[in-house]
């Protein structure tokens, strides 16, 4: 296995995949709200949405935190969500509520992630051989590439 340091992973990972919604300063202070806008009468509240039981299955928000080092943001980061539900009467945040300790266990999560993929440890494995019926083979463009092709 490659050794890779740590915040080079977290920079690689956050600055390829995602864009942060909207960030607000709380008045003059070095306090910061980066918020993720989700549009949906359903969402579910940030720990609930990025955690089973207690293991992390998405790390979007956490992973804010890292970018807006690298935009000089420095301070008291806090993550949410705005709700934009249709009925605007409805708009609210979801604050999360993670602990430091919490937010530690997501970024080596992020690492450990990150590490696999750069070292092309992909698990579970691909079905190299789905479930094949002759009869929608046409629907399904199955062997589309030894077709021969019609000037």
């Amino acid at each position: 296995m490659l050794e890779y340091h740590n915040d080079s992973i977290i920079y690689c990972v956050v600055f390829r995949l995602y864009r942060i919604d909207r960030i607000d300063r709380l008045g003059s202070s070095n306090q910061y709200v980066i918020f993720d806008y989700k549009s949906s009468e359903n969402v579910r509240p940030p720990r609930a949405a990025h955690q089973k039981k207690d293991e992390w299955v998405d790390l979007q928000l956490p992973l804010y935190r890292h970018l807006v080092k690298h935009l000089g943001l420095e301070g008291d980061i806090m993550l949410g969500y705005i709700v934009l539900p249709k009925d605007t009467r409805e708009v609210k945040n979801l604050m999360a509520d993670w602990t430091n300790e919490e937010l530690k266990e997501a970024d080596a999560k992020a690492i450990e992630v990150a590490a696999k993929i750069l070292d092309e440890q992909f698990w579970p494995p691909a079905d190299v051989n789905p479930m094949f019926f002759q009869e929608f083979a046409a629907i399904c463009q199955d062997n589309v590439f030894d077709r021969e092709v019609i000037a």
